[in-house]
């Protein structure tokens, strides 16, 4: 039985939360990196923009892809691979006259 859509959005906020926030904090780390580098250089401004944008994506995408499998395993396949609860044992029949 799937999990209930609740259980689906849960695990996509997380996911988008994390992945946003971490990957546009690691994104512009990597940005800013790349273009004190080639700054320094004395490279044209239009090509950091597009260096550090570049290696923005390319580094946020390893957060993404860690964090979209982390969030399914823990909330979507954790679930259902679950063994399913002990069902209630049945009341005791009354002794047959």
């Amino acid at each position: 039985m799937p999990a209930p859509a609740p259980k689906y959005f849960k695990a996509w906020i997380i996911f988008f939360a994390i992945a946003t926030i971490g990957g546009a904090l690691l994104g512009g780390i990597a940005g800013g990196l790349i273009g004190v580098v080639l700054g320094l250089a004395q490279v044209d401004l239009n090509v950091i923009k597009i260096a550090g944008g570049a290696a923005g994506f390319v580094i946020s995408l390893p957060l993404s892809y860690f964090t979209f499998r982390w969030t399914v395993s823990e909330f979507i396949v954790k679930e259902l691979t679950a063994p399913p609860p002990d069902p209630a044992t049945p009341p005791a029949e009354p002794p047959r006259v």
